[in-house]
């Protein structure tokens, strides 16, 4: 195990969406198609008539500049933090991969996820118990119905929501409703 590199974010990125797809793809991809579907309105509009020239010159070029902007930002920061991650490096091959926030008064775990193939031979909880020994008790996360099991055999007991404090039921996601559709589980580690 070792702390992840900016080379590992595609390893870290494939092995995250294993635990749930792409979420904002969708929304970015809806983003430029409605920009670029307004951009074209525009266009057509300048050229059915001519005396909107300037008018839609005006508007077109904050647009294409917001297009231009947003695109770089997406291809560039797509919310992946690899500087918070730990991942298991297997002969050059990252397999598995884990998150932890150290606050002052507890810690949360994010995104446990060892990769489909090898599962069930001890990596998971190999991955688990090093980062437990990298932040405070108690230790939160929020656990995928069917993870319950496995977190309960490493001494983590379900909480229920209400117990937590506002902002770690937000930063677990547990406040979210696309996640809450899921399933998640609050669980501690005391």
């Amino acid at each position: 195990m070792r702390p992840a590199q900016r080379r590992d974010c595609q390893a870290i990125r494939r092995l995250t969406q294993q635990l749930l797809p792409d979420r904002w793809r969708g929304y970015k991809t809806l983003l430029g198609l409605g920009l670029l579907f307004f951009m074209a309105l525009l266009a057509g509009l300048g050229w059915a008539y001519p005396g909107l020239f300037w008018p839609w010159l005006m508007a077109m070029v904050p647009l294409l500049v917001l297009l231009i902007v947003g695109l770089v930002a997406a291809a560039l920061d797509d919310g992946l933090h690899w500087e918070r991650y730990w991942v298991l490096d297997r002969r050059g091959v990252i397999v598995g991969c884990g998150r932890v926030e150290d606050y002052d008064l507890h810690g949360e775990l994010y995104d446990l996820v060892i990769d489909r193939s090898l599962r069930r031979q001890g990596l998971g909880q190999f991955l688990v118990e090093q980062l437990v020994k990298k932040c405070r008790r108690p230790l939160y996360l929020a656990s995928l119905p069917g993870a319950i099991a496995f977190y309960q055999q490493l001494g983590f007991v379900m909480v229920d929501e209400s117990e937590l404090m506002p902002w770690v039921q937000s930063r677990l996601s547990l406040t979210n409703p696309r996640f809450r559709q899921l399933g998640l589980q609050p669980m501690v580690l005391r």
